[in-house]
């Protein structure tokens, strides 16, 4: 089971979409990295924030790519960046853990 601890959610825009998604970063380690290349960036997040447990997809990016360029922030940092398929909804109380599954 792979779970981290949720560093921040941010709202993002896509293309000519009008409609903000949630994006959630993380500090991945070498099992994480592992994982995603195996199912080609693409999982299934099992987020828990506040007692409150939802299912969702995401995609998997280096911080330095989305939502923007920033390869001197992915330097420093070494964060990844998950694209959740919700709509942003706001900030949670609190950030919470999210653990990765295999997408489909």
């Amino acid at each position: 089971m792979l779970k981290y601890k949720i560093l921040r959610w941010d709202p993002v825009l896509f293309g000519n979409s009008n409609n903000q998604v949630a994006l959630i970063t993380i500090k991945p380690d070498e099992k994480f990295l592992t994982f995603v290349r195996a199912n080609n960036f693409e999982v299934s997040c099992t987020i828990e924030v506040n007692g409150v447990i939802r299912q969702i997809d995401g995609i998997v990016n280096r911080s330095s790519d989305v939502p923007n360029y920033r390869p001197n922030y992915f330097a420093k940092t070494g964060y990844y960046v998950i694209t959740l398929n919700k709509l942003w909804q706001g900030y949670p109380k609190s950030l919470g853990t999210v653990t990765f599954n295999r997408h489909g």
